[in-house]
């Protein structure tokens, strides 16, 4: 790590910052986001304590392990609570082509520190079909067909969003995005991918139900790390 890494000063310490998110109702969508992005703001405007939550996670090996890039989105977990019910993170999402429509299995909330992206969020409905052999879902051609966006916006520095984990939206990033989240606890172990173009559908689980291998091919680099806390040093 940078020689000039920043120590949590006592009166800042992350536990008692996100103390309020411990009983927070993630149903109540209107709350979450209330509290949510009050404290995502003050974060953002705490660049001393933002820093510091970036150091720690190369001195935390459970943080780091959580840590993942996968080729579309980098995500650095800078806190997560002893019962897991809600963590903080670091987003960078690489640009593409397009982004596939798709759900979360938690509930959250982003705050867009850098660059911006293109937000689609679609009506789909609650019900899924039914796996296939192979465990991955079959929706007809006329489900996929019916798939229409209801809200398209730009999401610009300083935006802030709540995104219930019902909720099926697509995001279409510039290369210099940057944004913080807070994620509530999961609520499913699978969340589903959409790609329109290709006509098919494809689960994706949580870590919990992951190889190893899987897991090692994904994990988060040291140096990956670096450039992320760079980009909010240069903010």
């Amino acid at each position: 790590m940078p020689s000039d890494t920043v120590s949590i000063p006592q009166q800042l310490d992350p536990k008692v910052f996100f103390a309020e998110l411990t009983n927070l109702d993630w149903e109540d969508i209107e709350s979450v986001h209330a509290v949510t992005s009050r404290l995502l703001t003050e974060l953002a405007g705490r660049r001393a304590l933002l820093l510091s939550m970036i150091d720690n996670v190369s001195q935390d090996p459970s943080l780091f392990a959580r840590s993942e890039s996968d080729g579309v989105l980098n995500k650095l977990v800078l806190y997560e609570n002893s019962e897991r019910s809600f963590s903080v993170r670091l987003h960078t999402l690489v640009s593409e082509e397009y982004d596939r429509p798709h759900d979360h299995r938690a509930t959250f909330s982003a705050l867009i520190l850098r660059g911006s992206y293109l937000h689609t969020i679609y009506n789909i409905p609650a019900s899924y079909a039914q796996d296939d052999e192979r465990g991955q879902p079959t929706l007809a051609a006329e489900f996929l067909k019916h798939l229409k966006p209801v809200v398209t916006r730009r999401e610009i520095v300083g935006n802030v969003y709540t995104l219930h984990h019902s909720a099926f939206h697509s995001t279409i990033a510039d290369q210099s995005h940057l944004s913080l989240v807070i994620r509530g606890p999961s609520v499913k172990e699978r969340l589903l991918f959409i790609d329109e173009r290709k006509g098919n559908t494809r689960w994706y689980y949580g870590s919990a139900f992951e190889t190893e291998q899987e897991l090692t091919a994904v994990r988060m680099t040291v140096e990956t790390l670096k450039t992320m806390r760079d980009k909010i040093v240069a903010l």
